[in-house]
């Protein structure tokens, strides 16, 4: 009995995510496999390219770089500014404010521009007002997400850079998630916090980034250096994950710093 197309694309499609292949490969690779289980290789392969060009020929996806560069221009002509600092005044004082006024912006900026793209190139993205504020920050450290959205850049060490050049003259850094940290005591000093595996199985990755933080300044208040802080960062952040909530899996001191594989020190 002969598997059905169907069945084929399903299996291919299950087993090719299950050994890691990219979500955006999958499914091309497993329909090209039920075309081969209905017709000669050649006639698949054909068949494939030709609704591969046929998709990419649509008008609308031009629309998509110039929503960007609409929300380029009105950002920087002050527009998103302007709807941002509107946004404050509605709901500024409510709890989460930061939350409120990001969507009470984009709802704005989207009923401009008629595209959620390009509300998104706009309110975020921008170093304003961050720029005026890194010079009298003594720590500063974002996560990937939110630095690659802030600079632009994709490499951790030239988003550091970009928070340098704008006059951040004490610790930079940038969390890498389940790849541990790169912390930047100096202009052109770089310190890669390698991960500290988790003391139990990870329940809830809530929080995970305020603990590292958290650990982090506890670490310089103990007088430790970057490279200390932020090993001990890594382990306060490790703790989180083991517990359900932000704050359940947290051990004290002594724990997280052996975890960590440091002494605590006197400041």
């Amino acid at each position: 009995m002969e598997a059905s197309p169907a069945l084929i694309l399903s299996v291919a499609f299950i087993g090719l995510m299950a050994i890691g292949v990219p979500i955006s490969h999958a499914p091309g690779l497993a329909a090209i496999a039920a075309l081969l289980s209905i017709m000669p290789p050649m006639p698949a392969l054909s068949v494939t390219a030709q609704r591969i060009a046929t998709g990419l020929d649509s008008f609308a996806l031009l629309a998509i770089p110039f929503f960007f560069m609409a929300g380029s221009i009105m950002n920087r002509g002050g527009i998103a500014r302007r709807l941002i600092d509107c946004a404050k005044v509605f709901v500024g004082w409510m709890p989460g404010a930061l939350a409120q006024i990001t969507i009470l912006a984009n709802m704005m900026f989207g009923t401009v521009s008629g595209s959620a793209v390009a509300a998104a190139s706009a309110i975020g993205g921008t170093m304003q007002p961050l720029d005026r504020i890194l010079p009298h920050v003594d720590v500063y450290v974002p996560s990937r997400d939110e630095a690659a959205h802030q600079t632009g850049e994709t490499d951790p060490r030239r988003m550091i850079e970009r928070f340098r050049a704008c006059g951040a003259p004490g610790l930079l850094g940038v969390k890498l998630g389940a790849q541990g940290a790169l912390l930047s005591p100096a202009a052109g000093d770089f310190i890669p916090i390698p991960p500290v595996a988790p003391p139990g199985p990870v329940l809830d990755t809530t929080g995970a980034g305020d603990s590292f933080l958290a650990g982090l300044i506890a670490g310089l208040l103990k007088g430790f250096d970057a490279a200390r802080a932020g090993r001990l960062a890594a382990a306060v952040g490790a703790c989180c994950v083991t517990g359900l909530g932000a704050s359940a899996g947290l051990r004290n001191f002594a724990e997280t710093a052996r975890l960590a594989g440091i002494g605590e020190v006197n400041a």
